[in-house]
């Protein structure tokens, strides 16, 4: 199984964050990601938030693979400064190469966290878990 982790995707998969008021935050993921020559993943998919500008710490993991004989990549990366205006914003992350198993062609897993800084003074944390993507070349 292959593992990466990064911060951002464009696609299906959305999970709002929180369901109350005020500061919220939305993640999606495209349902096919890049896998480079490199053996390097791109993650691209969108953010939606509001409360200013906002700053990401977080992670960004992809995984592939059965458990125990997996890929893994991981970057604390986060996309850089956000617009948090409200409307929906691309994101890319791209993932290092595995250090054990290479990533193939195929179905993968992608787990975001992000918890997102803004300039209102808020923290609201998106996230992303265990979304099935498919890797293209």
């Amino acid at each position: 199984m292959a593992i990466a982790t990064v911060a951002g995707c464009i696609g299906t998969a959305v999970l709002a964050v929180p369901a109350s008021a005020a500061p919220s935050a939305e993640l999606t993921a495209a349902a096919i990601q890049r896998l480079n020559a490199d053996g390097t993943v791109q993650i691209t998919g969108t953010y939606t938030c509001n409360g200013g500008r906002g700053k990401t710490y977080g992670s960004t993991t992809l995984t592939q693979g059965d458990p125990g004989n997996d890929t893994l990549s991981y970057s604390a990366a986060g996309p850089g400064p956000l617009a948090c205006d409200g409307t929906a914003h691309d994101y890319t992350i791209n993932l290092p190469e595995p250090e054990a198993f290479p990533f193939q062609p195929g179905p993968a897993k992608l787990l975001i966290i992000w918890d997102i800084y803004t300039t209102d003074g808020n923290i609201t944390r998106a996230e992303l878990d265990q979304v099935p993507v498919t890797l293209q070349s």
